[in-house]
C-alpha cells in the first residue's frame, strides 16, 4: 500500500465539483463541503518558488470566496512548504491520519441493508449524524459524481431504527470508507464495528486488496475503533488555511 496509490484513490473516489490540475497537484472546490474537496492536493514535485504555489492557491480560492487551503502531507519533502505557509499566515487545522488495512482473513457479515436509493441513505446519514443540513445539497452533488462501485451501508437495530451508516467506494483495488456515523444512543455498543466488518467483507468480495480511511487526530474514539479493526496508520497530514478575510487584509496593504 503505497502513499501515491492511496492518494489517487482518495481523489478519484471522492471527486470535487471543480478541479484545476497544476504541475504540482490539484486545486479542488466543492462549495466548502469537506476539507479534502476544497483544498490543494499535492502529488508532484513542488515548484522551487513556493510563492508561486501560494499565489495560484490564493487566486483559485479567493475567486470562489473560500478560505485558502493547502493539504500538506507530513512527509520529509513537505517540511519547507509547511514552514513557508506558516510564515505567510497559514494556520494549522485538522491534523489527520490515513489508516489502512489489508482485506484478508475472516469475513463477518451483520444484518445490513444495501440501499440503491442514494437520497434515502443521505437522509439517514443526516438524521443519525446530527450534521447541519445546510450543505446537504452539495453532499448529494459529490455523491452523484462518484463514478466507481459504491456501497451505501446502514446497520439497523432490532427495533428497525438505523444505528449507524457508512459509504464505501471501490477504486482500483482500494476501498475508501467515508461518512461513518453512529446514532448517539447506539455508540459504544459495537454497532459501528459490526457495520465496518460488513463493509470490509463487501470490499473483499469486490476483489479489493485493501481498505483505507481518513480520521482526525482529535477523534480518539474513532482512532481506537479503527485500530481494533486492524487498521494501521500509513501517514499523517494537516491543512494550512488562511481565511478569506485575512486574504482581503493582505491585499489591501
Amino acid at each position: 500500500m503505497h502513499i501515491p496509490l492511496v492518494e489517487r484513490a482518495a481523489r478519484f473516489s471522492w471527486p470535487a465539483i471543480e478541479e484545476q490540475v497544476m504541475s504540482y497537484g490539484v486545486l479542488r472546490f466543492a462549495h466548502g463541503f469537506t476539507r479534502r474537496a476544497n483544498s490543494l492536493t499535492l502529488y508532484g514535485s513542488l515548484p522551487p518558488d513556493h510563492a508561486e504555489l501560494v499565489a495560484d492557491c490564493e487566486i483559485f480560492f479567493y475567486s470562489r470566496s473560500q478560505p485558502v487551503s493547502v493539504r500538506v502531507p507530513c512527509l520529509p519533502g513537505m517540511s519547507r512548504l509547511d514552514s513557508f505557509l506558516e510564515t505567510n499566515g497559514y494556520a494549522v487545522e485538522s491534523p489527520s491520519r490515513v489508516m489502512v488495512r489489508p482485506l484478508t482473513g475472516s469475513r463477518i457479515v451483520s444484518p445490513i441493508l444495501r440501499l440503491s436509493d442514494k437520497e434515502a441513505w443521505l437522509d439517514i446519514y443526516y438524521r443519525i449524524s446530527g450534521q447541519p443540513t445546510d450543505q446537504k445539497a452539495y453532499h448529494q452533488k459529490l455523491i452523484d459524481r462518484i463514478g466507481s462501485e459504491t456501497f451505501f451501508a446502514v446497520l439497523y437495530k432490532e427495533s428497525g431504527a438505523p444505528a449507524c451508516c457508512a459509504l464505501a467506494i471501490h477504486y482500483q483495488g482500494a476501498i475508501g470508507i467515508h461518512n461513518v456515523a453512529t446514532a448517539p444512543s447506539c455508540r459504544r455498543q459495537h454497532y459501528a464495528s459490526s457495520l465496518l466488518e460488513s463493509v470490509l467483507a463487501w470490499g473483499a468480495d469486490t476483489g479489493a486488496d485493501y481498505a483505507y480511511l481518513q480520521v482526525e487526530e482529535a477523534n480518539l474514539p474513532a482512532v481506537s475503533l479503527y485500530e481494533k479493526l486492524n487498521f494501521s496508520t500509513l501517514y499523517h497530514y494537516l491543512y494550512r488555511v488562511k481565511e478569506v478575510s485575512k486574504h482581503y487584509e493582505r491585499r489591501d496593504l
